[in-house]
């Protein structure tokens, strides 16, 4: 596999780092077969680039493909349509205490958009950029995703 890079003016491959992805067989859609987001049909320019979905492998501007998945370690890029398929959804009448700090749950259940559990209102107190508006994630899924960003910039600078 390889993953076409640069500008449709200055095509160039390179190989594509090994992912959960890639196992799976998604094959991704080639740079060079793609002049608008996928899902907003915007035209890419050279301040509109293009990014890969790591699902489903289609092509999308970065508004509609900012979600954030940790996925073996790794923070990848999943777009809006396949979010709510990435995720695991629990099914609220399921659930009567919270996931985090396992208080009994209200009527308000709220469900975290990074994993799909059911938590409290005291435990979802930190938001993320989801596709176009802002939702709500569990205060676990927040902590483990800075640790993992932590993790990957530790790497960086011994790699320098």
């Amino acid at each position: 596999n390889a993953e076409y890079m640069g500008s449709t003016n200055n095509m160039e491959t390179k190989p594509r780092k090994q992912s959960l992805i890639d196992k799976d067989g998604v094959e991704w859609v080639p740079d060079n077969q793609v002049t608008e987001c996928s899902s907003c049909k915007k035209p890419f320019t050279l301040l509109r680039r293009r990014h890969h979905c790591r699902n489903c492998g289609k092509i999308f501007c970065d508004p509609c493909s900012s979600n954030k998945m940790i996925v073996e370690d790794e923070l990848n890029r999943v777009c809006s349509t396949c979010l709510p398929h990435v995720v695991v959804w629990v099914n609220e009448k399921d659930v009567n205490i919270c996931k985090c700090c396992q208080s009994p749950l209200s009527s308000t259940k709220i469900h975290c958009w990074s994993c799909g559990n059911i938590f409290c209102a005291k435990c979802t107190t930190k938001k993320r950029n989801i596709g176009k508006s802002v939702k709500e994630v569990c205060d676990l899924c927040e902590a483990e995703q800075q640790n993992v960003i932590m993790k990957i910039e530790d790497q960086q600078q011994q790699q320098q």
